[in-house]
């Protein structure tokens, strides 16, 4: 009876690996990035700096020393963009459906537009930036990070051939009839009445 019972178990436990191995072979990794920039989204809507950093490239965090000090930097992100008269509504932020997911030997990366609502100097103001995400497992799991152009400079130090394979759209800010893009971490009037 054991010999039977163990040939059954055997079998049983052979399936269902198989099975397993298959379901693995389905995964999406678009629907799974749809997931992960939803809840990176409420990190962000609710200010949750800490969940947020969770969700950033982890070699950007350590470069500037771990998750404090990350979080620590988002806070004053915002800080200084209150100073300056740019008050954003993170409750507000839309994000778009995320581009092409295009593979790079072991890495998947694929650009999300996203739209920021707030106010410059007490006008209305929109802000159209956007996200790169990053998968290095096939994308069970995605990391994020902003498209600035700065950023950019990141990726192009440690992988410059992702920036032939994917496009990344310079951020924009709008208010009254002004526009201004980002250059170097700053924004430069571009279109004035």
């Amino acid at each position: 009876m054991n010999k039977k019972y163990l040939a059954f178990a055997t079998i049983f436990f052979i399936t269902a690996c198989s099975e397993m191995e298959s379901s693995n072979n389905k995964f999406s990794s678009g629907e799974n990035i749809d997931e992960k920039v939803t809840q990176y989204a409420d990190c962000i809507k609710t200010q949750n700096y800490i969940c947020a950093t969770s969700f950033m490239l982890p070699s950007l965090v350590q470069s500037v020393g771990g998750a404090d000090k990350m979080v620590t930097i988002l806070s004053r992100i915002a800080e200084k963009g209150s100073s300056k008269g740019l008050i954003i509504d993170p409750s507000k932020t839309t994000y778009g459906t995320h581009g092409k997911i295009v593979k790079d030997k072991k890495e998947l990366v694929s650009v999300i537009p996203y739209v920021q609502h707030g106010t410059y100097k007490g006008s209305d103001a929109e802000i159209q930036a956007s996200l790169i995400a990053f998968s290095n497992d096939n994308g069970r799991s995605w990391f994020f990070l902003e498209g600035s152009d700065e950023n950019q400079m990141v990726i192009a130090n440690q992988n410059p051939r992702l920036l032939q394979l994917i496009s990344i759209p310079m951020p924009i800010m709008k208010f009254d009839n002004y526009t201004f893009i980002q250059k170097n971490g700053e924004w430069v009037n571009v279109v004035s009445p």
